[in-house]
């Protein structure tokens, strides 16, 4: 059985220079959310991120704990 959940994923890479842009381009560009790698450029970019993410109201999800404690939180 194949379920259709009507989710469409894009991959936005994210350079240490560009994650607020990199981030302020999705919102406006329909994206309802956006989940981070588990990587070490991640974690190491939390703060920027979460305020970047909370900014343009986009929900997050991270695997670290980390990232909620650098204020990432559901819009």
């Amino acid at each position: 059985m194949r379920v259709h959940l009507g989710v469409e994923l894009s991959i936005v890479e994210m350079e240490r220079e560009t994650v607020k842009a990199a981030i302020a381009a999705a919102a406006p560009d329909g994206s309802q959310g956006m989940i981070g790698a588990s990587d070490g450029a991640v974690v190491a970019r939390r703060k920027e991120i979460a305020e970047s993410a909370i900014k343009h109201r986009l929900p997050t999800i991270f695997a670290f704990r980390q990232n909620v404690e650098a204020d990432v939180r559901f819009c």
